[in-house]
C-alpha cells in the first residue's frame, strides 16, 4: 500500500498515481451564507462548533489561501529545515543543496507516517521510522529497503513528497499555497503590506530569527483568535 498525493491534504494535488479515483460526491458544499447576519451583527454559534463548515473552511480557505511558514533566515545552510503546519497538514520547509527553499507534506508516501518528528534542525535526508523509506532534500525517494519486494513497476520516481506547489517570500517572511494558480503573494497580500513593512522592513539590514520555538495552543475554533484580533479597539 502506498500513499496517493491526494490522499493526507484537503488541498489540491497531482493526480494520484495508477487506477485510483475519488467519487463526485465524496464532499459536499454547504450553504453558509445565512449563518451570518452582517446588517445585525449577528452570527449563528454554528460557525465555530459545526464539523462540517470546519472541513468546508480546511478545503476552501486554507487549501487556497497563502500561509505563512517560517522565515528566511532560518535556512542558513543546506539541510537546514523547520517543521509547521499549513491549516491541519503538517508540513516540513527546507532548504535544498542549490539553495532553493521548499516545502514538503510531512507524510511518507508509503504508510503516511510523518518523515521528520523534530521541530527544526539540520540534516541530509528525511527518514520514515516506519519502513524505511529516505527522502532527500529535493523530496525524491531515495532509498527503500527492500525494494525488490515491491513489484518490477515499483519506480522511485513516482513516490517522492508531496510538494506544496506554490512557495513565495515577502522581505524574508516565506508563504505557501497549495494552489499552483493562486494569485501572486504580494497581490494576495494587498495593503497589508504597507503593516509588515512598517514592522519587518524598519532595518536596511532586514529581520533575524532569535532561535528556539514558542507555541500557543488554542483549545476553539480557529475564528475565535482571528475574530479577537480583529474586533479589539486597540
Amino acid at each position: 500500500m502506498t500513499i496517493s498525493p491526494e490522499a493526507e491534504t484537503t488541498a489540491p494535488a497531482a493526480p494520484p498515481i495508477g487506477k485510483l479515483t475519488r467519487p463526485d460526491n465524496l464532499s459536499t458544499t454547504l450553504d453558509v451564507s445565512t449563518m451570518v447576519d452582517p446588517d445585525g451583527g449577528l452570527v449563528d454559534r454554528g460557525i465555530f462548533t459545526e464539523e462540517a463548515v470546519y472541513r468546508q473552511e480546511m478545503k476552501r480557505i486554507f487549501a487556497r489561501s497563502w500561509l505563512f511558514l517560517a522565515h528566511e533566515d532560518q535556512f542558513k545552510r543546506p539541510g537546514d529545515f523547520f517543521q509547521t503546519f499549513m491549516g491541519e497538514d503538517p508540513i516540513l520547509v527546507s532548504l535544498n543543496r542549490k539553495r532553493e527553499i521548499k516545502a514538503f507534506l510531512n507524510s511518507c508516501r508509503h504508510r503516511g507516517a510523518r518523515v521528520c518528528r523534530a521541530d527544526f534542525g539540520t540534516t541530509k535526508n528525511f527518514t520514515c521510522t516506519y519502513h524505511g523509506w529516505s527522502f532527500d532534500l529535493d523530496g525524491n525517494l531515495a532509498n527503500v529497503p527492500n525494494e525488490y519486494a515491491y513489484g518490477e513497476n515499483f519506480d522511485k520516481k513516482d513516490w517522492g513528497l508531496v510538494e506544496v506547489p506554490n512557495v513565495q517570500s515577502y522581505k524574508g517572511l516565506i508563504f505557501g499555497n497549495w494552489d499552483p494558480n493562486a494569485i501572486p503573494l504580494e497581490e494576495a497580500l494587498g495593503d497589508l503590506k504597507w503593516y509588515l513593512d512598517a514592522f519587518i522592513d524598519r532595518d536596511p539590514e532586514g529581520t533575524t530569527v532569535v532561535g528556539g520555538v514558542m507555541k500557543w495552543v488554542l483549545d476553539g475554533n480557529w475564528k475565535l483568535a482571528a475574530e479577537q484580533f480583529g474586533s479589539s479597539p486597540l
